[in-house]
C-alpha cells in the first residue's frame, strides 16, 4: 500500500512545485527507508525516467521491451538497477534536489525550456478558428477565445486563458462524429534547439472545467506528431494526423468538477532525425455531438502550454 503523504511529496517534487520543508521532508524518509526509494522509483516511471533506460537497455534485444507489462519492465529495472546500489540511492537524492538526475549508469540534465508565442494565451497573435495555421507558431483550430476569468474560474497563470467552444472550425460544416475541439501549434523542427543526445519533447498545459459541465465531458488531452513538409502543409496535417506522422504521442487527462483546480497533462515524444514539422496539439473531448439546443462544451479551458527539451546522456554497458 502506498504512503500517501509519500505520495503527495512525490507528486509535488515531480511537478516542481516542492515547497523547502516538503524537500528537507522527502529527502530524509528516502534516505531513511527501503520502501519509501522503492515508492519513489515507481512514480518517478511512470514520468518517463525507467521507459527512457528501458529503450537504450533493450536497444538491441531481439524482441521490444515495449511489449512486455510495465510493472514486469520496472521489476526487471528495479533488480538491475536499485536494489544492488542501495548507496547510490542517496546519490540520487542529491542530484534529484540539485535539479538534474544521476542514478546508477542512467543521466538526466535540467531540461530546455522552449519559448512558445503565447503560450499562456497572454498576448501576441490570438488562437484562430479556421483550422491549423499555414505558419509556424501560431495557434489555430476550432472555435475557442481567449478569455479573462470567468464562470468561477481564474487562469492558471497570468490575467487571460483559452476557452474551447467547439469541435469544428469556422465556417465548417457540422458532423455528429466530430467530438474534439483542438487547438495545434506548428513549429520548425530545424529551429529547436536539439542535439543528438536531445530529441526528446515534453509537452504539458492545464486544464479545467466548470462545476456544472456535463460530469461526461470531463477530458482533455495533449499530443505530438512529427511530420515531413513544410509550413504551407499545416491546415492539412489534422487529416488522419497519426497515418500520416512519423511519430506521435498522446496523453488524456482526466479533469474533476472543482473549478478552483487545475489539472496538468503531459506527453513526451523523441523526434526523428528526418523530421521538419513538430505540430503541437491541445483538445477537449465531447461526449457527443454539440449543438444549440444541448450545448456540452460550456465551460472548458486551456492555460499555461510549457515544451520542453529533455537532453540524456547514457552510459549503460
Amino acid at each position: 500500500m502506498k504512503d500517501e503523504r509519500l505520495n503527495k511529496l512525490i507528486e509535488a517534487h515531480l511537478e516542481g512545485a516542492l515547497h523547502e520543508d516538503e524537500r528537507t521532508e522527502l529527502e530524509s524518509t528516502l534516505l531513511e527507508s527501503e520502501s519509501a526509494r522503492q515508492q519513489f522509483w515507481e512514480q518517478a516511471s511512470l514520468h518517463g525516467l525507467l521507459h527512457e533506460a528501458a529503450k537504450l537497455r533493450w536497444a538491441d534485444a531481439p524482441a521490444a521491451p515495449s511489449a512486455a507489462p510495465v510493472w514486469q519492465l520496472m521489476s526487471c529495472l528495479w533488480q538491475q538497477f536499485v536494489r544492488p546500489l542501495p548507496l547510490a540511492f542517496a546519490a540520487l537524492v542529491v542530484g534529484v534536489f540539485s535539479g538534474s538526475l544521476v542514478y546508477a549508469h542512467f543521466t538526466t540534465t535540467t531540461a530546455t525550456a522552449v519559448p512558445l508565442t503565447n503560450a499562456g494565451f497572454e498576448s501576441g497573435p490570438e488562437p484562430t478558428s479556421s483550422g491549423i495555421a499555414a505558419a509556424f507558431d501560431r495557434w489555430g483550430g476550432d472555435l475557442c477565445r481567449v478569455v479573462p476569468a470567468e464562470q468561477g474560474i481564474t487562469p492558471h497563470e497570468g490575467a487571460r486563458m483559452l476557452r474551447f467552444l467547439s469541435a469544428v472550425s469556422q465556417g465548417a460544416p457540422e458532423a455528429k462524429d466530430f467530438t474534439v475541439a483542438d487547438q495545434w501549434l506548428l513549429l520548425d523542427v530545424r529551429e529547436l534547439p536539439l542535439q543528438e543526445n536531445a530529441r526528446t519533447i515534453a509537452l504539458s498545459a492545464r486544464f479545467n472545467r466548470t462545476a456544472d459541465s456535463t460530469a461526461a465531458n470531463n477530458r482533455f488531452g495533449v499530443g505530438l506528431y512529427a511530420f515531413r513538409g513544410t509550413a504551407a502543409d499545416g491546415p492539412l496535417l489534422w487529416h488522419s494526423v497519426k497515418a500520416r506522422a512519423l511519430a506521435f504521442a498522446e496523453t488524456e487527462v482526466p479533469t474533476d468538477s472543482d473549478p478552483a483546480t487545475w489539472e496538468r497533462g503531459e506527453t513526451r515524444l523523441t523526434i526523428p532525425a528526418d523530421a521538419d514539422l513538430l505540430l503541437l496539439r491541445i483538445h477537449a473531448f465531447k461526449q457527443n455531438w454539440q449543438d444549440s439546443a444541448t450545448p456540452e462544451l460550456i465551460g472548458h479551458y486551456a492555460d499555461d502550454v510549457r515544451l520542453e527539451i529533455t537532453p540524456a546522456k547514457h552510459s549503460l554497458p
